[in-house]
């Protein structure tokens, strides 16, 4: 993902593949290697402890998809 900011400085870590392969890597499903990664590699782990995970809604309940539970 990439936020533009007007800025032309180059991105400190970029990871590219295809969009499922980018959304597998997002919910922990494959690893880094698995993408075409440029910049600082040690960023990436970084992205799991600003983003919390994605929980799956349990049917009925609108709980787990970002819904307020009951």
């Amino acid at each position: 993902m990439r936020l533009d900011t007007g800025t032309t400085a180059p991105a400190a870590v970029e990871a590219a593949g295809p969009a499922s392969d980018l959304a597998l890597f997002l919910r922990r499903r494959i690893p880094a290697a698995a993408l075409h990664v440029t910049g600082d590699t040690g960023l990436l782990p970084h992205w799991f402890t600003l983003v919390p995970p994605v929980r799956r809604a349990r049917p009925g309940t609108g709980v787990g998809c970002g819904a307020p539970g009951p």
